[in-house]
This record gives structure tokens, C-alpha cells and sequence, in this order.
């Protein structure tokens, strides 16, 4: 009798265990990232039976879709629901919020309705989305291509993406356009770019700035943080430095004028004429013969993933450099000795040695003292102080450098640090991100400071060691 009440127990209980949970707010339930994905599915679909049209459970569904911490499968059933709700607000919301979608399945779905609906309006929400890096994958395999492509017949992909650039600014925010910009610099040679910019149109405030680049300088920035730098040296309170740079600019030949860039252009004015009057095999002697005799030092640091052997010379570097680039290795080895600037990098070098709570850096600028150029080494202090392997650049100093020589730090958490003389992985980064002439100065020992040129394209050059 016993054994009997126990089973009928445990049947009831087993057929209790299969009745779905009724909920009273299954609105709430459903959106609760607290809740099992087994019991929000089922509040959803009490909520899709019951009150399909409450505007709280297109807010869920939103929510689902847009918040991010939702798996792949509930945020494509959210989808699928908003899209058969109401296509045209769903149709506007993906334009601004694609950026949100974190799951590839997801995405794909978005990027199959949009070519299987024909959303023309889609396309430059995909340029958008194509302007995002993502690591591991090249450019030619992205599904964002394969998308416009299909949604613009008839038209290449790097055709589409600088129309959606130029003729539709009013559809885009200037965040959006500047990724759109990006985009173009990725998919296509600069020197077409430049060439492109010439002829387009004078459509936004943006294209104005870049048509001006490419017709005064033969130069446009390549990414968001260079579409500011130009819009700062636009100003017409910089008119007079704008004018100036025009100027040289006019003067150089083609084979000077290839690969240059907004950096080089604040280095260049302060060039002799000797250097200026120089083709590039001449130069590039005449920077072989200036190093050849200094005391280098070309152990790369490690700590953030750096090749240790990561190469430093001239020898190896000098094929890549451009003529803009083998002048400013030049100009900038000139300024760098100057004992002025020299006894300035010790005394920071030196400041930065007793400081572990930041490295220390600053910016190469050029003063006028006396009706003479003079260089200077600014030293800013950082905006943050996170570590002693790490200096955060200021906006002022960023500023500075719209119109500097170049941007330099110190690794100088020991007077023996010899080992990291030269810059690591996070330093090359930043320098693809912000596009300047950069410089690490790294003690070897009390008396030496040890000086690397590099540049945003991964060349590093050791220009020698400097004595106290």
C-alpha cells in the first residue's frame, strides 16, 4: 500500500513537472536575465498568445534584440516578431542601432532580410557596419560586401561606399560619415583617394575640409581622430599655417609628394632647402650616412606582446619609407640633438624615473625665438595615471601636435631599461590610431638615453643614443 501512494505521488509530481508554468507578468519575465532561457521562451510565448499588440511587449522585444545580453536564439525569435510587427519602424531602428548586434547569426539574418526585401535604404547602415574592423577577417570576405553588392547592382563596392560618403550626409550623422570615410581609405590606394576627393562634389561641411586636403596639401587623414586634426588646421584662425603648408606643398615634385601625409607637413616647414632640394636616393644616403656612426640599441620590449627581435634599423625599414618620411627622420635627428631639447628629455627622463604611477611624455614642437627656428620638448602630464608601463595622452597634447614635430614618451622605469628600447605593441597602436611622427626615449643608464623614430605604418627607426 506503502509502494502504491508513492508511485501515484511521484506520477503526479512527473505530470506536474510537464504543465507550462502560467505567469502573471510574463512581460517582465521574459526580459529577466536573472530567469532561465527556458522559462523566459515560455513567458514570451504567453505574452505573444496573450497580448500580442501591448506596446510593453514591443519594448521586450526590443530589448532582447538590442540589449546584448540575450542568446542568439531569443534574440532571433525577437526579430522575426518585430519584423512581421512593423517592418518600417524595425527597418529604421537596424539603421541606428546595427552596432549593437554582437551574435554573427544574428547579423546574417539582418543582412538576408535586407537583400531578400530589397531595403535600399539598408545600404549605407551595411558601409557602416563594414567601416568596423573585425580581427581575423579580410576585407574581401566580410558579409556586409556581399551585401551591397546585391543591393546595388551594376556598381563596385568601393564606387557604392564613396557615394553613400558623399551624396547622402543629410542621412547620416558626421560620426557615421567619418566611419564611411574610413572605410574608403581601407578599400582603396591613397593616391586614388586623393584623386577622388579632387573631383567629388561639395556636399557636407566633412567633404569640404577633405576636398581642400587633397586639392592645397596632396594629403587626407584616414580615420575619425585625422578628420579632426583637419577640421582643426581648417579653422580660419590657422589660415596663415594652412597657407604656408599650400605653399610647400606646391613646390614638391611627384616623386616628394607620394605617401605624403598630415604628419609630415609640420616637419617639413621647418626643413632646410638642402633637405627639400633633395630626390629621395639622395636622401635616404643622407640619412644612411648620418646614423651610420651612432651607438644603437635595438631590443624591442615584450611586456605587451612586442616581437622581441622586432626589427629597428634603417636597413631594414628604409625601402618602405617615403620620401615625407625619410625628411622628417632627418629634420627630426637634427632636432633631437640640439643640446637644449637634449638636457629637457633628461630632466623629464629623470622626473619619470621617481614617478611609478605613469610614464611620461610630450610633444617635438617648434618655436620662433629671435626671428629663429627653435625646437622644444613640452612635456604634458597625463590625463590619467594607470601605470608605470603606460602614458595617456592629454587633449592638449593631441592639439599640440595638429601642428608639431612629433610625439614622444620616456621608458624610464629604471635607469638600466635597455631592454625596452624601443616601442612595444600598445605604442605602435596608438600611433596607427592618432597618425603623428612618433619617438620613444629609453635610459640605457644614468648618462644614455637611447631614441627610436616610428611611424603609424609599423616602421621603427633607431636614430642613436643621446648623452646627458
Amino acid at each position: 500500500m506503502r509502494t502504491l501512494r508513492f508511485l501515484l505521488l511521484a506520477s503526479l509530481a512527473a505530470l506536474g513537472g510537464c504543465v507550462t508554468p502560467h505567469f502573471e507578468d510574463p512581460i517582465n519575465v521574459m526580459t529577466s536575465t536573472q530567469a532561465y532561457p527556458e522559462k523566459r521562451r515560455a513567458a514570451a510565448a504567453q505574452a505573444r498568445q496573450e497580448m500580442p499588440a501591448d506596446p510593453r511587449r514591443i519594448a521586450a522585444l526590443k530589448t532582447i534584440l538590442w540589449d546584448g545580453h540575450f542568446p542568439a536564439e531569443e534574440q532571433t525569435t525577437a526579430l522575426n516578431e518585430l519584423v512581421a510587427l512593423d517592418e518600417a519602424q524595425f527597418r529604421k531602428d537596424v539603421a541606428q542601432r546595427i552596432l549593437l548586434i554582437d551574435h554573427y547569426e544574428v547579423l546574417e539574418k539582418i543582412f538576408a532580410l535586407a537583400v531578400d526585401r530589397q531595403w535600399q535604404e539598408f545600404t549605407p547602415t551595411a558601409v557602416r557596419h563594414y567601416a568596423r574592423p573585425i580581427h581575423g577577417m579580410a576585407d574581401a570576405n566580410r558579409p556586409e560586401r556581399a551585401v551591397i553588392e546585391k543591393l546595388n547592382p551594376g556598381k563596385t563596392v568601393e564606387q557604392v561606399v564613396f557615394e553613400v560618403f558623399i551624396n547622402r550626409p543629410g542621412e547620416m550623422k558626421a560620426e557615421a560619415q567619418g566611419a564611411a570615410w574610413e572605410l574608403i581609405n581601407r578599400l582603396n590606394p591613397r593616391e586614388s583617394v586623393v584623386a577622388a576627393m579632387a573631383q567629388a562634389p561639395e556636399t557636407s561641411p566633412m567633404v569640404i575640409d577633405l576636398k581642400a586636403a587633397a586639392a592645397d596639401l596632396h594629403a587626407v587623414p584616414i580615420n575619425r581622430e585625422g578628420v579632426l586634426w583637419l577640421s582643426y588646421l581648417r579653422d580660419p584662425a590657422r589660415r596663415a599655417w594652412w597657407d604656408r603648408a599650400k605653399a610647400l606643398v606646391a613646390r614638391l615634385s611627384p616623386e616628394q609628394l607620394n605617401g605624403l601625409e598630415l604628419r609630415h607637413l609640420p616637419t617639413l616647414l621647418v626643413a632646410d632647402d638642402a633637405t627639400l632640394g633633395m630626390t629621395r636616393r639622395d636622401l635616404s644616403l643622407a640619412v644612411r650616412r648620418s646614423l651610420a656612426d651612432a651607438e644603437h640599441h635595438m631590443l624591442a620590449p615584450s611586456f605587451d606582446g612586442q616581437d622581441r627581435d622586432y626589427p629597428q634599423s634603417f636597413n631594414e625599414w628604409e625601402a618602405k619609407l617615403t620620401w615625407a618620411d625619410l625628411a622628417c627622420i632627418r629634420v627630426i635627428a637634427g632636432a633631437v640633438a640640439d643640446r637644449a631639447v637634449v638636457q629637457s628629455f633628461f630632466a623629464q627622463a629623470d622626473e619619470d624615473l621617481l614617478d611609478e604611477t605613469t610614464e611620461y611624455g610630450g610633444a617635438l614642437l617648434v618655436q620662433e625665438q629671435g626671428g629663429q627656428t627653435r625646437f622644444a620638448a613640452k612635456l604634458f602630464k597625463p590625463m590619467v595615471r594607470r601605470s608605470d608601463a603606460r602614458y595617456l595622452a592629454p587633449p592638449a597634447l593631441i592639439e599640440s601636435l595638429y601642428t608639431g614635430v612629433a610625439h614622444y614618451h620616456f621608458h624610464a622605469q629604471r635607469q638600466k631599461n635597455k631592454e625596452y628600447a624601443g616601442p612595444g605593441r600598445g605604442d605602435q597602436e596608438l600611433a596607427g590610431r592618432l597618425n603623428f611622427n612618433f619617438l620613444v626615449l629609453t635610459f640605457i643608464d644614468h648618462e644614455r638615453l637611447n631614441i627610436d623614430f616610428y611611424t603609424p605604418k609599423g616602421a621603427v627607426v633607431d636614430l642613436g643614443t643621446l648623452r646627458r
